[in-house]
This record gives C-alpha cells, structure tokens and sequence, in this order.
C-alpha cells in the first residue's frame, strides 16, 4: 500500500519536479504558481539568485530556446540606461514571446515621458524579429505605436518624435491609428489602463427656427445637460482608425412667438416648448494642443408642445400639438480641452429637423458649455 502511495505522489509531483527543472537550468527558480488572465495557461513568478524577478505564462512549457529568449530579453531591457522597467512579465504565445512592463523611470532629452505611456510598454518577438506595441496617451486621446525595435535610443526617439507629431501638427510623423480602449497588446492581458473617460457637460441653447415654423416662431433659447462616453475605438481592416465620442443629452428649449401684422394670421399663439433627448455620436479630430473639432450626428425623440397658424384652403387653422416626434440633427462642436483634459469648453451649432405629423421643427441649434471629465 505505501508503495502505490510513493507512486501516486511522484507521479502528482512529476510536472511541477520537471517545471522546476525547465527553469533551473537557466539559474532561476519558482517563487509561486497562479492560474494566468492568458486563457488556459498557468502564471509562474521565477527569482534568480541576485533577486531578479520575472513572470512568465505559458499553457506548456516553453521549448529551452524560447527560455533563453525570455531571458535574453529580459536582460536587455534591464540593462537600458534611460528606461528603468519594473519585473517584465512574458507571455508564450504561439506567434511569439510577447512581454509587458511598467516604468519607473523613462526619459529623453531631460524630458519625463512617463505620463504619456499609463499603460507601460509592451514588445513582441516574432518571426519579424522583435517589434514594440504600446498607447501613448496625448491630449487624453490614445494612440498606438506598432514598429519594429532597433534599440533604446531608437525607441525613445520614435515616443518622443510622436508625442510632438501630437501636439504641434505643423510636426510631421508616421501615423499610427487611434487606440481603442477594449484592444488588447499582449495574449490573456485587458488594456484597463488606459480608460475611455465620461464627462458631464451643460450647454446654453439659442435656436434659430427655419422654414414654415421660422414664420410663427422668431427665436429659441434653453439648455440642455449630456453624459459623454469618450474614446471608443474604431477597427477596420484589424488596426483602429478612428474614434468616437456618444453622448446621451436632454433638456428644455422654449420658442418664441414672432410678431405678425397679418390680421387674418392672429391666432391663440402662445410661446411653444420643446423637451430634447438626443443619443449623439461626435468623431473628435485634434486640431491643435487641446482643441479639437468634433463633427456630429444625432438621433432624438422629443416632446412637443406647440400651438401656431397654418394655411388650408377653408382658411386659417389654430394647430395644436402635444405629442412626442422623432427627429435628426447633424452638425459639429469646437472644443478645447482645459486642466490636462479634465475640463471641456464647447461651442457648436446643430441642424435639427423634427418631424411633427402637422408640421416639421427645423432649426439651428446654437450652443456654449462646459463639462468636467472623471
């Protein structure tokens, strides 16, 4: 009996002895075992002598020269002289060994790039050798930098020379597409350091109706609050391209009755309201620093409350209209981001129709605000 227990034992220990075994012969061994965000794989913290800490996470053990790779890397990355990484973590995946680290320390030319890089750096070496794909974050847009890694000098010059590509335009560079936040760089890691942002924004409304209604109605004014979700990505063809800004808004606009001579056009017209909520996407485009230009289109379902004069052929009809419409609107904004991103001032103009079963609501939306971002 005690020696099919001893057998039981050595067979259960086997892979963990021969796990031990992989990493020992590279001078490193296992400080702890945990299951790994990379789907089916076990997450292993290794230590060598001089207390050099690294992580690897692989579904079966690595082959020994893939081991010495990691290893090789991880070398080289701690021997960079303006870039100080904390532990790297490696990931064996089957298109390559991809490694992931935050920075303590990164500069060029007495500059501290470390707040444009949240999300720390993020390489991969593949069949093309090895290649860095890391966001930089600049003007709160993310953005990312995929290029193949010649050395440190030349990877600080591509960070920087893109920083300044970002915030002066005159500056030219290759560029790489928009960042999407929900992208992952590395196999089984979520990219959560880098976050789309919400912000809430007032704006002051002045409309301008247009058309048949533009002959009752002189002038509008109102407000209205809006929840923004900022920075969700757009992928085509597999890289991100571009992205978006939702914003979902509501509010109150009151209309004001036009002065008419006409005798026979003297209704019971009193000032008309109408209650706004609108779900509209904005496409931000930097301009320069923190402003940015934002074209817009929208979609809403407003209430109605109205009364004015229509022509018919037996004469003039008192309209009365108390009822929820669809509508469209399309337009753009100027905005300027304030405080590192964290306030937002905009002004704009929308061109909004409403269509009323009695009459369609057109007009020119102007408006000015201001929102914090969290």
């Amino acid at each position: 009996m005690r020696r099919y227990v001893f057998i039981v034992v050595i067979v259960l220990l086997c892979p963990v002895l021969v796990s031990g075994a992989n990493w020992e012969e590279h001078g490193m061994s296992i400080v702890s075992k945990k299951i790994s965000t990379m789907e089916g794989a076990e997450r292993i913290e290794l230590r060598d002598g001089n207390s050099r800490h690294i992580t690897v996470n692989y579904r079966s053990y690595p082959e020994a020269a893939r081991r010495r790779r990691a290893l090789e890397l991880d070398a080289m990355f701690q021997g960079w002289r303006r870039i100080s990484p904390e532990p790297v973590e490696f990931f064996f995946a089957d298109d390559g060994i991809y490694a992931n680290m935050m920075t303590r320390r990164i500069t060029y030319e007495n500059k501290n790039l470390k707040a444009y890089l949240p999300a720390g750096l993020t390489f991969c070496d593949g069949p093309d050798g090895l290649c860095y794909r890391f966001r930089i974050l600049v003007n709160d847009t993310s953005y990312r930098l995929d290029r193949k890694y010649i050395d440190e000098e030349a990877l600080l010059r591509d960070i920087n020379s893109f920083i300044e590509s970002k915030q002066s335009p005159t500056v030219m560079s290759a560029g790489p597409g928009i960042y999407s936040a929900g992208q992952q760089d590395v196999p089984g890691m979520q990219s959560g350091h880098v976050k789309s942002g919400i912000s809430v924004r007032v704006n002051a409304n002045y409309l301008t109706p247009l058309g048949d209604i533009g002959k009752t109605f002189s002038d509008g004014y109102g407000a209205m609050a809006a929840v923004t979700l900022h920075n969700m990505g757009i992928s085509l063809d597999g890289r991100d391209r571009f992205h978006l800004d939702f914003s979902l808004s509501a509010g109150y606009w009151k209309l004001k009755r036009k002065e008419i001579n006409d005798p026979e056009m003297n209704c019971n017209i009193d000032n008309a309201y109408i209650i706004p909520i609108y779900l509209t996407v904005h496409v931000p485009i930097d301009i320069h620093g923190g402003i940015f230009l934002a074209p817009s289109i929208g979609v809403g379902y407003n209430y109605n409350s109205m009364d004015y004069c229509k022509m018919t052929v037996g004469g003039i009809q008192q309209v009365r209209v108390r009822e929820w419409a669809p509508s469209l609107t399309g337009g753009g904004l100027l905005g300027w981001r304030l405080f590192g991103g964290s306030m937002i001032a905009t002004a704009g103009v929308e061109y909004m129709a409403m269509f009323e079963r009695e009459r369609n609501v057109l007009a020119l939306v102007w408006h000015a605000g201001a929102g914090y971002k969290f």
